[in-house]
């Protein structure tokens, strides 16, 4: 496997990690048609829904660049930020930044305490963003991710009862 590839590979399995903890289920849609990596969901009952699910495109970065509060990624084609992005969703998509290290080896770390794995995940919402007209699949659309939304298995759980029209 290629850098690029297992980069990806170890982001949608952090993302998987924090849904396991979370007590969530994680499927990865077949075939990958339309660029969602994970649909996570919760088995039963979820305040007001029944079966509530997201679905996230996950990418992993290991140059991160931005501002104090912002992650400014550069990473998504616009037919990538079109997939996730617009009103007329029936399941809340998300991006999920999963920030890592340069080096493979470094993904992870493991003694008999504890398993830590590196760096963190960021989530973001487009749902009230306007879609790319071009909708190219090579021109990149850049995007900022709050760093304020780390993503952990609380906020995983939150983001299923999560109200896009109730987004600032």
């Amino acid at each position: 496997m290629d850098h690029n590839g297992h980069q990806g590979h170890f982001g949608e399995h952090f993302t998987g990690v924090l849904a396991a903890a979370a007590g969530l289920t994680v499927a990865k849609p077949v075939p990958d048609c339309d660029g969602i990596d994970l649909t996570i969901g919760y088995p039963g009952r979820l305040g007001h829904l029944r079966h509530p699910a997201i679905q996230v495109q996950v990418k992993s970065w290991s140059v991160p660049a931005g501002s104090g509060s912002h992650w400014n990624y550069n990473g998504l084609s616009e037919r990538q930020f079109n997939t996730i992005a617009g009103r007329d969703l029936r399941i809340p998509r998300f991006l999920v930044l999963v920030v890592v290290p340069p080096e493979q080896f470094d993904y992870a770390h493991a003694d008999h305490e504890a398993l830590q794995l590196s760096h963190a995940a960021y989530w973001a919402s487009f749902h009230n963003h306007a879609l790319v007209e071009a909708d190219s699949a090579t021109r990149r659309h850049r995007v900022e991710i709050p760093k304020d939304n780390l993503l952990t298995p609380k906020v995983l759980h939150d983001l299923l009862v999560f109200d896009p029209e109730a987004e600032g």
